[in-house]
């Protein structure tokens, strides 16, 4: 099978030899998915991941659903981003021992017990994410749309990596993370954790441990710089000549 630059599998393309002028090649989806510096996948992934975080949280089988969607947001990445074979077949393998770990967590609790080590283990894992994709765009010859979606994609993940953070620091810790919440669910560390990047700071939820506010500090000056040194810098040299991913 070809491999990149990088050693990665890549998707064989379609003869094209006897297509009119100007006309792509048509390609199956699973060819698309398998093939590099696709981020509106990724990001794509990222939306519905979020949606699942704030949606299904309160039940056993959406907290599957959860870490299944970790997992192969994390997978996807390494694909996508073009990271060696073996790194992505282990990532594939992992997104199925997490959900079989999430389901064994969800049968052996006790009725009244709110699971939640796997998902926030899950969800810091995701950490690896963001250095993949930045990894791979620094190396973009030319700055494309999917370059310009793959920085977007790096800082939705910063965002839900550390609401995943801020949820296993409260797993690890015996007091409540929150100074106003005794139990806290994960779409109160999501709505924290954007309002913290994005600088909104509602000041309704309030990190009361000083680990807790050393992370959303952290996490503000990682969003707003990253924003204006990576995010602008890329945008204002954007070259839209066409859809194709660089090289």
């Amino acid at each position: 099978m070809p491999t990149d630059e990088n050693g990665s599998a890549r998707a064989l393309a379609p003869d094209s030899a006897k297509l009119p002028p100007g006309t792509r090649p048509q390609r199956s989806m699973w060819q698309v998915i398998r093939s590099i510096d696709r981020y509106g996948l990724v990001l794509g992934l990222l939306i519905v991941t979020y949606i699942a975080d704030a949606m299904l949280n309160s039940s056993a089988a959406g907290r599957v659903i959860i870490v299944a969607l970790q997992g192969s947001t994390l997978a996807l990445v390494l694909q996508t981003s073009g990271v060696r074979w073996f790194w992505t077949r282990l990532a594939w393998l992992y997104v199925g021992l997490a959900v079989l770990l999430a389901i064994g967590e969800e049968v052996i609790q006790p009725a009244h017990a709110t699971p939640r080590l796997v998902p926030a283990a899950g969800g810091v894992l995701l950490f690896i994410a963001p250095f993949v994709i930045l990894r791979r765009i620094v190396r973009h010859t030319r700055v494309s749309s999917q370059t310009i979606l793959g920085a977007v994609s790096v800082y939705i993940l910063i965002g839900e990596c550390f609401a995943y953070l801020f949820q296993f620091t409260s797993v690890l810790q015996a007091a409540p993370f929150f100074t106003t919440l005794s139990t806290a669910r994960l779409t109160d560390y999501l709505f924290f954790s954007f309002t913290t990047i994005t600088t909104v700071g509602y000041g309704n939820l309030v990190p009361a441990s000083e680990i807790g506010q050393a992370f959303a500090m952290l996490e503000a000056l990682t969003g707003q710089i990253y924003l204006v040194v990576v995010v602008a810098r890329l945008v204002s040299i954007w070259a839209p000549r066409n859809d194709q991913p660089p090289a």
